[in-house]
């Protein structure tokens, strides 16, 4: 038994490497890395894992600092960060408090990642058109997983509470390294050629991107697109991507929402089935009852009608629809005859030799009407002619020249002015019964007679 105290607790012993540690890298130090496993915190802070090829370190970006470098944070990429390092004494952890972040550029295996998503993109493993569809009710499931991990612990439970009919098939694989590629593939092929099942989910759970590499190989891919059998991703959690997710036929966000997707089916369907099963139990029962009432009607009526009864009210019927239909038939005859008589009275009274002759003396008559306003208009006419005649007489010039009178004529013009003629010019005279050609000797003043 030690007598004296040569030792130290735990505590103290934490608190002397933290002296140390911190004491050694104040005040600041700056590590270069790849960021992994980024995660933030109810409270809004950052913790992450800075890595290179054969290390990692712990860090911490508090709230008040990340909308400085909230587009440097990002997962995969190769950063600088300058801080302090600090001993979380509880775990005996210690982590780098991050002040500033500097980027880098992004990380290898996610140079690698994009490099290999670009090519298999090119070449169409991700086409939606190759895209297989998962059976509406999966009876049987292959699942490549790791048997011991908590993804198929998940799947197993969510699978037995739901009560659906679904066996599962589990090819054991490591889900993460060396051995991993080549367990995966085994296990697709596995399902497709030796054991077929319905639908494969390939699954794990959470981890950094390390963890999840196996997922994002380029044999993984292909055995993937190569499978007759639909592939269903399930890896990690919501935020991961992989490969492997693009080019599998569906792909869940992890391996509850995978268990959850197959067993949604077979529920969905189950209620669908009872829904219908109910509405159908109900539609006979409504149907079978109003057949029910409808045979106590008819069997009722039955009851009431004897044959020979419906037989003799049938027969009075029949003879007082005889009867009506004889009375009828007398009474249309009766009615067209008095319309044919009626028609007849009018056709004698609008015959057509009646109509000439009626045409005929209107014809006559309007002849001698026109004949006599003819001569009288022709008379009226004659005499209007003669006054006019008379009157156009009266003032002809050669009325005028019967009584004594002459017209003298100038180059072909009517004479009026002795003005216009100078003595020894050639005039022309008219007279009554004839001409004179004169020649002017002497001009004299007018003669009025008084």
């Amino acid at each position: 038994m030690r007598e004296e105290r040569d030792y130290l607790t735990v505590t103290e012993f934490t608190e002397r490497i933290k002296e140390l540690i911190e004491d050694t890298f104040y005040p600041q130090v700056s590590v270069r890395g790849e960021i992994s496993s980024l995660d933030r915190s109810k409270r809004g802070h950052f913790y992450f894992v800075l890595k290179d090829k054969n290390a990692q370190l712990k860090c911490v970006l508090f709230l008040g600092k990340y909308r400085f470098f909230k587009d440097v944070l990002k997962e995969g990429k190769e950063v600088i960060c300058t801080g302090t390092v600090d001993l979380y004494m509880p775990r005996g952890e210690y982590s780098l408090v991050v002040d500033y972040v500097e980027e880098v550029g992004w990380g290898a295996l996610y140079k690698r990642f994009e490099e290999l998503k670009r090519k298999l993109e090119s070449e169409g493993l991700f086409d939606e058109k190759f895209k297989k569809s998962i059976p509406v009710l999966p009876k049987l499931v292959g699942i490549i997983t790791s048997p011991e991990g908590a993804a198929i612990r998940d799947i197993k439970r969510i699978i037995r509470d739901s009560g659906c009919f679904i066996r599962i098939v589990i090819y054991p694989s490591h889900v993460q390294g060396k051995e991993a590629v080549r367990e995966i593939v085994e296990g697709i092929r596995f399902f497709n050629e030796e054991f077929p099942v319905d639908v494969i989910v390939l699954t794990r759970g959470g981890g950094s991107v390390e963890d999840l590499w196996a997922f994002n190989e380029e044999e993984v891919a292909r055995a993937i697109f190569a499978s007759e059998v639909p592939v269903i991703s399930a890896v990690g959690h919501e935020r991961d991507w992989t490969i492997a997710d693009f080019v599998a036929d569906h792909r869940c966000a992890t391996p509850t929402h995978a268990a959850r997707f197959l067993v949604d089916r077979h529920q969905g369907l189950r209620e669908a089935l009872d829904r219908w099963r109910r509405y159908l139990t109900s539609y006979m029962e409504n149907r079978l009852s109003h057949c029910v009432k409808d045979l106590e009607i008819l069997k009722r009526r039955l009851e009431l009608r004897d044959p020979k009864r419906c037989v003799a009210e049938a027969s009075i019927r029949l003879d007082e629809l005889a009867d009506r239909m004889d009375r009828y038939t007398r009474a249309v005859i009766k009615e067209s005859r008095r319309s044919l008589e009626r028609l007849k009275g009018d056709l004698l009274k609008n015959h057509p030799a009646l109509k000439v002759a009626d045409f005929r003396r209107g014809l006559l008559t309007l002849k001698d009407r026109m004949l006599y306003a003819f001569h009288n208009r022709l008379s009226e006419k004659k005499g209007m002619l003669n006054a006019f005649s008379s009157k156009l007489e009266a003032l002809s010039p050669r009325a005028v020249l019967s009584r004594g009178y002459a017209i003298c004529y100038y180059n072909g013009k009517v004479l009026k002015d002795p003005n216009r003629v100078d003595v020894g010019d050639m005039v022309m005279v008219e007279l009554a019964e004839g001409a004179l050609e004169c020649r002017v000797k002497r001009k004299r003043p007018l003669f009025r007679s008084c």
